[in-house]
């Protein structure tokens, strides 16, 4: 397998990206193991790295990202405010990192802020 193969740029920014599903690893290691051998290379190698998971990826990879993150970006279902989400974002609290609410549901703002050159809305 070539670099290539697990990584694709992204036509439209300079983004690299892994497609969903699970990248290979060698045979041997538990789920969580073969993540986390990807994510610590990722990082090694990347100052940013996004990893885009739903409630299922969080709790199967909860050993191993536990106190790993630098950040949580919790997305809001349309129109859910975080008391509707609460048992949900218990969850990515357990993470052990900061977590930042994202959605349009409630009485939210929007806050503003610089993110690599960019103005990004949270």
């Amino acid at each position: 397998m070539d670099f290539a193969d697990v990584v694709k740029l992204d036509e439209g920014s300079t983004l690299q990206v892994i497609p969903a599903g699970n990248p290979t690893a060698n045979e041997g290691y538990y789920e969580p193991d073969k993540f986390m051998r990807v994510f610590e290379a990722l990082t090694q190698t990347y100052d940013c790295v996004v990893l885009h998971a739903d409630m299922a990826a969080i709790e199967s990879l909860m050993p191993a990202l536990k106190f790993e993150l630098p950040v949580a970006v919790a997305v809001l279902p349309s129109r859910a405010t975080p008391e509707d989400e609460r048992d949900s974002l218990a969850t990515v609290q357990r993470l052990g990192c900061p977590i930042v609410i994202y959605g349009k549901g409630g009485k939210q703002k929007q806050r503003r802020f610089s993110l690599f050159g960019r103005k990004v809305a949270v």
